[in-house]
């Protein structure tokens, strides 16, 4: 009798305890989270790019894009999104290679924007990085050059400038929590490839992304050899300069069309990756009032405001708090 009436107990708050599991893991969405149908989720993307607030509302619609994709993707729940071989392992067909290249740009715009913690955004960069190499992955072409002539010959002829570049920010940025172990793993020269890659492609990709990405790389690099690599601020300045309309410091190289000029971050790169480790900190400071006093939030709502934060923190950090 007791133990038929402790069976139904724990029979009762058994699929309690499992939902419990599932959401702290971040395998369900949470109770009142909204909820998007593919089409839905697949509307906050404008183009490139992907449009929210930088706000928690926009936090939570992020959340419920990339839920939505997963379930268009049919991803069980129990997948371990932390390991390549997880993910990898997958039967996706090659006809949802566009979804993927959503899910790893949402999972980089999470860890990038939104999540508080180093640990919490390295997950997110993870996962995004994961899914951008299965998706390249998904190509029988891909996989085939890879095999044969390496990673490196396969970014060569592979077509989707989509996935290559939000694929390489992400495992960019995990590189940087490890950099010893990725230089090891030749991730430098793999990231390279892809960047030049995307640039063949379509340079202005993301508000001149590959070549925001690029001043970013060769200005982020540590001043000694990392794998026959090392930091080059003249490139770091061509590149920069090559994402902007105009600047003093580069008036013959500005090639950059309106919508680069109003992405905010591709001046914030100028300014973090060529002006700061060139100590010209009255031009910084320039580029950086430039920046907080913008007015092209409409554009970009998640980019700008999120560039223009950090800004700020910078604008304070080098020379005291700003003077509009």
């Amino acid at each position: 009798m007791l133990r038929t009436q402790a069976w139904k107990w724990w029979r009762g708050v058994l699929p309690t305890i499992t939902v419990g599991v599932l959401l702290a893991m971040g395998w369900l969405p949470a109770r009142g989270a909204e909820v998007l149908t593919l089409e839905e989720a697949l509307r906050f993307f404008e183009g490139d790019m992907l449009i929210v607030s930088w706000s928690a509302d926009g936090q939570a619609q992020l959340h419920a894009i990339i839920n939505a994709l997963k379930l268009a993707l049919d991803v069980p729940v129990t997948v371990d999104e932390s390991s390549e071989e997880s993910v990898d392992q997958l039967a996706i067909s090659e006809e949802l290679r566009p979804i993927v290249l959503r899910l790893t740009q949402a999972y980089f715009e999470l860890g990038n924007a939104f999540s508080g913690g180093d640990l919490d955004a390295l997950a997110a960069l993870t996962r995004g990085k994961h899914w951008g190499l299965k998706g390249l992955r998904m190509s029988p072409q891909f996989v085939l050059t890879e095999r044969d002539e390496g990673f490196e010959a396969a970014v060569a002829r592979e077509e989707d400038v989509g996935l290559l570049f939000w694929t390489c920010l992400c495992w960019l940025r995990c590189a940087e929590a490890n950099p010893v172990i990725a230089a090891v793993a030749g991730t430098p020269a793999k990231a390279l490839a892809m960047l030049e890659r995307c640039v063949d492609l379509d340079s202005t990709y993301a508000a001149c992304g590959p070549f925001r990405a690029l001043a970013g790389y060769w200005g982020g690099l540590p001043d000694l050899p990392l794998i026959g690599l090392r930091r080059n601020l003249n490139l770091a300045l061509e590149y920069s300069c090559y994402a902007i309309t105009a600047d003093p410091l580069c008036p013959d190289r500005c090639n950059g069309p309106a919508d680069c000029e109003r992405f905010l971050e591709n001046r914030l790169t100028f300014v973090k990756y060529y002006l700061l480790p060139n100590d010209e900190m009255q031009e910084a400071r320039r580029v950086l009032v430039e920046i907080i006093t913008a007015s092209w939030d409409a554009f970009y709502p998640l980019h700008n405001p999120l560039a223009r934060h950090e800004a700020e923190l910078l604008v304070s950090s080098i020379c005291g708090p700003s003077t509009n």
